[in-house]
């Protein structure tokens, strides 16, 4: 048995005085592990400023835009909420995770929509994979954004 667990936390501003540009961020997950098994529950907030401005990650690439359907590349102005969770197996050379999301608003209580994810690796040998994708991003009612689906096939390679 393993146990899992994040914690992080940031606060946005500007440099200058645009106090609009006042953010802040919150990521809390925690989550158990057992042969070959882990499941766990996490929760994200990119905050707002009274709705006036979102959190921004443009220099990440690990959970830049909340789900793998990209439905939202920028934080909206009212912040965004994300809890999701995950279930992920490995045995070997396969492994598989899926995930499903709950997005909000962090200003105001706007449902945005809910996501789901899953993945599916084979690991050809220590510098070679091929991996297939799917999600499913579906908006709550009246909300922005319009219905997603993608399926996706990637064959990856180290070059050392």
């Amino acid at each position: 048995m393993r146990a899992y667990y994040t914690l992080e936390t940031a606060q946005q501003r500007s440099t200058r005085d645009e106090s609009a540009l006042n953010a802040r961020y919150l990521r809390a997950g925690v989550g158990a592990g057992w042969q070959g098994w882990i499941a766990r529950v996490d929760h994200e907030v990119k905050g707002s400023n009274g709705g006036r401005y979102g959190m921004q990650t443009p220099l990440t690439n690990q959970y830049a835009f909340n789900g793998n359907a990209l439905a939202f590349f920028d934080t909206p102005a009212t912040g965004l909420r994300d809890t999701w969770a995950t279930l992920r197996w490995e045995q070997g050379a396969w492994s598989a995770l899926s995930e499903y999301h709950w997005f909000r608003s962090d200003f105001g209580s706007q449902r945005y929509g809910q996501e789901f994810d899953a993945t599916v690796t084979y690991t050809i040998n220590t510098r070679a994979y091929v991996r297939a994708q799917w999600a499913r991003y579906r908006p709550a009612a009246g909300s922005f954004g319009t219905e997603i689906d993608k399926v996706w096939l990637t064959v990856g390679s180290d070059f050392k």
